[in-house]
């Protein structure tokens, strides 16, 4: 789930997807729809038009940009293999 500055202070979301590089390339229609959401609730008046949603507008068209002109996406981690803590009682 996609979350942008909604007015509570926290911002998080196209940034983040952006930074998965060509893997985040599934999220691009997410994201369109996200913008079309966005514009929508300033018709609606649920969110303020202007510099605000054009802000978090901005943002996730950004991050669309990087996410196409992405290469490469970074290396898989893994923290390890998982090991039991004791014994099961049987």
């Amino acid at each position: 789930m996609l979350a942008s500055d909604l007015g509570h202070g926290q911002v998080l979301g196209p940034y983040e997807i952006a930074s998965y590089g060509s893997a985040a390339r599934e999220a691009v229609p997410a994201l369109r729809e996200l913008i079309a959401e966005f514009n929508a609730q300033c018709k609606r008046k649920e969110y303020p038009a202007g510099e605000l949603n054009n802000r978090r507008v901005s943002a996730v068209e950004e991050a669309i940009k990087a996410i196409e002109a992405a290469k490469d996406q970074p290396k898989l981690r893994s923290i390890g293999p998982v090991r039991p803590r004791g014994r099961s009682r049987e």
